[in-house]
């Protein structure tokens, strides 16, 4: 109830602008505004030697050697995540593998859980899917 009367003397003291939240304390950032505009334009336009991806470790490296600035690496998730940059890793395939002998591995460890699991219960009833060439299938958390 008390939390309900502040915000209704917040609102009559304020008005509409008075339920908005207040700019918060704490700790300030490291990076300028303008040092976090030149990060994420060294995450467009891709690393130096033409990888596809940062690694947030080369990414807190080069911040210390450019700027002299220690972050962690969370610090510098959060800055992507914040521009709108999301840090995802592709699933990356050996260039000698042999896809079609992985697939047969796949469709007999398939058959062989099928054979090993009761009666009525499918795969799924542990909570666990198997992967397979076209991503999971029927996952569950």
């Amino acid at each position: 109830m008390q939390t309900l009367c502040d915000w209704v003397n917040h609102c009559n003291a304020e008005g509409l602008e008075g339920l908005y939240d207040s700019p918060r304390t704490g700790r300030p950032t490291k990076l300028t505004e303008t040092q976090k505009q030149v990060v994420v334009g060294w995450v467009i336009e891709g690393t130096p030697d033409r990888e596809p991806d940062w690694k947030l470790e080369s990414l807190q490296l080069k911040i210390k050697r450019v700027f002299g600035v220690s972050s962690s690496l969370e610090i510098v998730r959060c800055l992507l995540v914040r521009r709108g940059l999301h840090y995802i890793t592709p699933q990356t395939h050996h260039s000698k593998a042999d896809f079609e002998a992985q697939q047969q591995s796949r469709d007999a460890f398939s058959e062989s859980a099928k054979k090993i699991l009761p009666d009525g219960l499918d795969r799924n009833g542990f909570g666990y899917s198997l992967r397979t060439s076209r991503g999971l299938e029927n996952a569950r958390c």
